[in-house]
């Protein structure tokens, strides 16, 4: 049996449309109602065509060629007879992704471990030993075992008398590692999050009954906020002398929506053309003003689920949750990290720009609707930064070269505590992003010991949660 499949639309390459002409070869199985494809047929060719040019006579021809990647196919037969094991395979997948980041090296051993998620009294040895009996599998599993063993760099053998190797060295935490930093950064949470700032949905306010009962009062508080932040920054500049280079501002947009939704205030306000939703940057200078790197955050908070939810003793109103953890916590983690920013930038070591971005609309009804907006601004080309005076900056010729998003920086979760969560998307870059971050958590940890022998914090616990705004743990 011969056919012969087409998909439409074609696939994108660049500005090219691409069309994979593959036969399709299959024969009658006994016993079966459905054909067996050969998977093994000739694997045709490709054809590509400019964008509005299709020159159906005269196209770019490729020819493929199967790659034929000895754990990738085992990983593929693990599938196929175990397709239960998604999860296994998407670490494994992860863990081959960061070994083309290393240039087909050995993948250093405590990120392989955090890419495969083991759990904390977990050995990667163990891990690994363990594999045949996890997947179902024993044959297949011990030769997946064996391939990864060759992934992984080996464990070091120390000898005695050998010296521990020394931390790596930081840029920024001689600026953070002290508990001066930590004070600051509490303040600015307990700022953020208590008293002035009380409607930080971006449907505040909610105009049923039970709602405008209870609300404090009938504005919404996110323009003030972020007017305070935009503040806050102009400051840190000046102050850095870097007011000519640097750039603060606001990138503003409506929220526009499919459906109606009459009843929540900062939606009704933004088509009665009273209100405005917006993102906030800072831009920092480096020394390639060409290329960026994004540290951003949501400054907005959800609704508190306890005040509303009646089977959980709440009365039905939307009241906006103050966000301490959720998410002022990073918020104020970039506000701390603009000083510092903005001292190397003076010493010439940002390679690049540094943008500290404050999303707006993360949480529920708003659905990511900052991220979004400004996805769509960096993919289109059309980003531009309002600033203080009202005029322009073009920033849509910057190549952003890497996202890092916070989010609950600061929270510990009493199941699993003291753990950083580092959730990388797909891709070399990607994980090269995450790798520069497992290594400021591994050179954080390694010298935490040492840090908190200072005089500033001998003697001082460990960070918890308060109610008291004035109190700043830990305390002696």
């Amino acid at each position: 049996l011969f056919g012969y499949r087409f998909f439409y639309p074609p696939m994108q390459v660049g500005d090219h449309r691409v069309l994979w002409h593959r036969p399709l070869a299959a024969f009658p199985s006994p016993g079966e109602k459905a054909p067996s494809v050969l998977f093994d047929a000739p694997l045709g060719y490709l054809t590509a065509y400019p964008p509005g040019r299709p020159g159906l006579d005269d196209p770019v021809e490729l020819w493929p060629r199967m790659l034929n990647r000895e754990i990738q196919q085992t990983l593929l037969e693990l599938g196929k007879e175990h397709p239960h094991e998604s999860t296994t395979i998407r670490r494994i997948t992860n863990l081959l992704a960061a070994r083309r980041l290393f240039g087909r090296k050995q993948v250093p051993r405590s990120f392989a471990r955090q890419l495969l998620r083991l759990r904390r009294d977990e050995r990667l040895a163990e891990w690994l030993d363990s594999l045949p009996a996890a997947v179902g599998n024993g044959p297949l599993g011990e030769k997946l075992a064996g391939q990864l063993r060759g992934v992984v760099e080996p464990k070091r053998k120390s000898s005695p008398g050998s010296r521990a190797v020394s931390p790596a060295p930081s840029m920024t935490y001689g600026w953070s590692a002290g508990r001066a930093f930590e004070v600051r950064y509490w303040k600015d949470i307990a700022d953020l999050s208590t008293g002035r700032y009380l409607n930080q949905a971006n449907s505040d306010c909610i105009l049923d009954p039970v709602t405008r009962g209870q609300i404090k009062h009938h504005r919404r508080d996110l323009e003030r906020l972020g007017d305070h932040l935009l503040s806050y920054y102009r400051r840190v500049v000046a102050a850095n002398g870097l007011g000519k280079k640097a750039r603060v501002g606001d990138l503003p947009f409506q929220w526009r929506t499919a459906f109606e939704f009459e009843w929540w205030g900062g939606w009704k306000a933004n088509q009665e053309g009273r209100a405005e939703e917006r993102n906030l940057m800072a831009v920092i200078p480096g020394r390639d003003r060409r290329r960026a790197v994004i540290m951003a955050d949501h400054y907005d908070t959800a609704y508190m689920e306890d005040v509303y939810d009646r089977d959980r003793g709440g009365s039905g109103a939307r009241l906006s949750a103050r966000g301490a953890d959720d998410n002022h916590s990073a918020t104020a983690a970039l506000m701390r990290a603009a000083p510092v920013f903005c001292a190397l930038s003076r010493r010439g070591l940002l390679g690049c720009d540094v943008w500290l971005v404050h999303l707006t609309g993360e949480e529920f009804p708003a659905d990511c609707m900052g991220a979004r907006h400004l996805c769509q601004q960096l993919v289109e080309g059309t980003l531009r930064l309002r600033l203080a005076d009202g005029s322009w900056e073009d920033l849509s010729r910057v190549r952003v070269q890497g996202v890092f998003v916070l989010d609950m920086i600061a929270h510990n979760n009493d199941h699993e505590p003291d753990v950083f969560q580092i959730s990388p998307g797909t891709g070399a870059e990607a994980l090269w992003l995450a790798y520069q971050a497992h290594l400021a958590n591994e050179t954080w940890n390694a010298w935490t010991a040492t840090w908190n022998r200072r005089p500033s914090r001998k003697g001082l616990g460990r960070g918890r949660r308060i109610r008291n705004r004035e109190a700043i743990p830990p305390s002696r």
